[in-house]
Formats: structure tokens, sequence, C-alpha cells
């Protein structure tokens, strides 16, 4: 008997307390909703530094913290939300400068845009499993080192983390499908990212861009625990994204099948690790800036669909000194491979149409080109300082030649082309030979002085 009347006191002291919202709760503002439940919608005259929202208020549930219920409360270290809340409205939490911790009850289905913006003083955030809908909120958190994002997530909103540069490790889940633009921007120290599934779902996120910092940005990138170093692309792959990759430090080798028909822009810049790719035939286009500073990647295989080599490709990949391309080739675009101090030799196919602006400048080991019969267009500084380039051969085809295509070449000394002086003569050419020590053009039927 007396513990079912002590049972009845605990139950008549919790009633009691939700009713009366002690704990701070008296003193936070409150606005009765449609759906006849309350949202704080603002700190009132509380002065507490750690307040706990109640379960009710006026005997109805506390199910919403409202848009900007506790902005600029800088004096404010901690919160407890109840697990009637709901959602998190927009700016909820902005400017809380001291708020350094916050646990998110499984209640919570959504959180919106700034809700916890330029929480200065916040470390560590695990958003619940009930959280389906999350949009930018963590803006500015400039001391937030943890973020775990439960599997209930499906994107993670542009601008989401812009700025959190405490941020070490970040723990995504398997049901995210897609990233938005400028999502990690400014998180320098980003280190570890945590992917709950394998490669399939990795590659089946959507990248916005382009992101001024990608996600890996010389981070270290697992699949359900394991560091990624081999990456083995599955056949039912066939495109790698954008940005799949970028910047993933941990990857040294990376295989693609014949499944795969395009490789996307920034797919694996910055991957500072690889060491060679092989492009398979059914990869019709490298996009732009798709293995960027890839510093340690020394030969590259292209394959006989590729049409075109998309813009600054393979620019500055330091090591490179091989690279082998198909029989389809028409185009390389602009810096495609612009600072490959290594590369010795390039050899186009008869398919090569044009040569895009810069495309080989400051190649300074380049000393042998073999262009094809096909060329039309060498643009402007497209093999500007290449300066162990000693002799070259121009097919009788190209009608144009911009200007500096060969531009600081200093060892340029033999330039021979392949028709004749007419034919020279009859190119459209523009001050593209400066600085070189070569004096004359050997055509088929005579020689042209070079001004």
């Amino acid at each position: 008997m007396k513990k079912v009347l002590l049972l009845l006191i605990v139950l008549m002291v919790v009633v009691a307390l939700c009713s009366c919202d002690i704990f701070n709760g008296e003193k936070l503002e409150y606005t009765l909703l449609d759906n006849n439940t309350y949202e704080v919608s603002g700190i009132g005259t509380c002065t507490d530094k750690d307040v706990v929202i109640p379960l009710m208020h006026n005997g109805l549930p506390v199910t919403r913290i409202g848009d900007s219920a506790f902005e600029y409360c800088t004096e404010l270290t901690s919160i407890t939300i109840p697990i009637s809340v709901t959602s998190i409205g927009k700016g909820a939490f902005l400017g809380c400068t001291s708020l350094t911790s916050i646990t998110i009850p499984n209640s919570v289905k959504s959180i919106d845009s700034g809700a916890f913006l330029s929480c200065t003083s916040l470390t560590s955030v695990t958003i619940p499993d009930s959280v389906t809908s999350l949009g930018a909120a963590f803006k500015y958190c400039t001391s937030l080192t943890n973020v775990v994002i439960g599997n209930s997530v499906t994107s993670i909103d542009e601008y989401m983390f812009v700025d959190c540069r405490s941020l070490t490790t970040i723990t995504i889940p398997d049901s995210v499908t897609s990233i938005g633009t400028r999502a990690f921007e400014g998180c320098t120290s980003l280190k570890d990212v945590y992917y709950t599934g394998d490669v399939t779902g990795w590659l089946g996120i959507s990248f916005s861009g382009p992101l001024s910092t990608p996600l890996l940005d010389g981070a270290n990138l697992y699949f359900n625990g394991d560091l990624v170093t081999n990456v083995i692309i599955p056949d039912s792959i066939t495109s790698i994204g954008k940005l799949a990759f970028a910047g993933c430090a941990s990857l040294t080798s990376v295989t693609i099948p014949d499944s795969v028909t395009s490789i996307g822009d920034w797919a694996f810049d910055y991957c500072t690790a690889i060491t060679s790719i092989t492009i398979p035939d059914s990869v019709t286009s490298i996009g732009k800036y798709a293995f960027e500073e890839c510093t340690s990647l020394t030969s590259v295989e292209i394959g006989d669909s590729v049409t075109v080599i998309g813009e600054y490709a393979f620019e500055k990949c330091s090591s490179l000194t091989s690279v082998k391309i198909g029989d389809s080739l028409q185009g390389v675009e602009m810096y495609a491979f612009a600072n490959c101090t290594s590369l010795t030799s390039i050899i186009f196919p008869n398919s090569l149409r044009g040569i895009g602006e810069g495309a080989f400048y400051k190649c300074t080991s380049l000393s042998s080109i073999e262009f094809g019969n096909s060329v039309i267009e060498i643009r402007a500084g497209a093999f500007s300082v290449c300066t162990s380039l000693a002799s070259i051969t121009i097919p009788y085809t190209v009608t144009t030649i911009d200007y500096q295509a060969f531009a600081k070449c200093t060892s340029l000394r033999s330039i021979t082309f392949e028709g004749t002086v007419e034919q020279w003569n009859a190119i459209s050419k523009y001050k593209w030979n400066g600085n070189v020590p070569a004096t004359e053009v050997v055509c088929s039927d005579g020689t042209v002085k070079l001004k």
C-alpha cells in the first residue's frame, strides 16, 4: 500500500511540474498553435544560463521551438529539449555564443535553416534518426569539432557547415542523396569523413557545385568504418559524378569498369595519392578539373572513345610523365595539362582537331610533340613556356595558330611545316612565337623567315 501511495505522489508531482512549467519554463514566452499545442516563442523573463523547456504549458504539450526563439541569448550555456518537441524553427538559437552543448531528442523531425547559426561555442552535435528535414543549421559554428548526422536525413543543404573551421570529423548516413553548394566551405580542419554506406551509395550522392571547398579537401574517406584506399567501382555504375572523390587524401588507386561512360567535373580533383589511372574505352568524356592537382599521378591511359579532355582536367599533375591518348580524341580544352612539369612527350591521334588555350602551358620537360594529321587550331598559349621543346612539326591542316602559342619556348630552334609556303602564309597567326630562338619555318617547298 505504501508503494502505491508513493507512486501516486510521484505521478502527482510530475503532473504538477509539467503543468506549472517549473525548471525555468514559467519564465519563457509561448504561442498557442493551431493544433492546440504550444511553441516556445521567446526567452521571456528567463535569465538562467541552463534552460529546461517543459513538456507542457497550460496543460498542453510544447511541440516546437519557434523561429528566433532564443536569438542572441548570449548568456545561454545549455538547453534541455523535451521529447514533446518535434521541430526547431529558423534561427531558433542564432547567435547563442555561449551555448556549448545541446541534446536533440528523437522526437524532433525537422531543424530549420540557421537554427544554430553562429553558435560559436558549440563543440559537437548529434542529429537523431528522427530528423528528416535539416536546413542549413550550423553555419559559422566555429568551435564545432564533431557532427553525426542521423540516418533519416536525405540532403545536406547548401552552406550547411560554412566556416565550421574546427570541424574535424563528420558522419554522413547512406540515406543522404545530395550535398549542396559550399556546404563545407571553410571547414579547413576536416580530416575524417565517415560514410555509413559503400562505394555505390557514395557515387549516388549528387554534389551541387562547384564547391569552393569540396567535402573531401585533404580528408580521409571511410566506407562503413573502413579507410578508403583502393576503390573498385562496380559494373552497375555508369557515371562518376561531379566532385565524387575530390580531395580524398586516402585514395591511392581506382579501377573504372567498362560500364562507366563519363567522368564528371572535379571527380578526382586533388587526389594527391593516386599514382596511375586507366580510363576505359567506354568513357566518352572527361570533365573539367577531373584530375587536377593529382600530384602523385605518373601515368594516364585514355581510352579510344574519349572525344574531349575537359579544361584543367590534369592541370598541376606535376609527376605525370606518360600520357597515352586513344584514337577518338578531337579536342584538348584550355589548360588541360598546364603545369605538368614532368611530362616529356605527347602523341596526338589523327582524330584531334583542336588544342585549347594554354593546354600545355609551362610543361617545362616537354621535348616531343606529334600532332597527327587533322589538327586545325592551336589556341593562345597552348605550348607557351615549354622550355625543353627544341623542335616541332606542324601539319598542313592547321589554319589557326593563336597569340603566343609557342611563346617563351626558349629551346625551340627548329620549326617544320608539312605544307607549302603559300599554305603557311594563309594560316591565321598573330605573335604566336614570342621569344623563341628559331629564325625560320621550313615548308615543303621552301622556307619562311620569322619576324
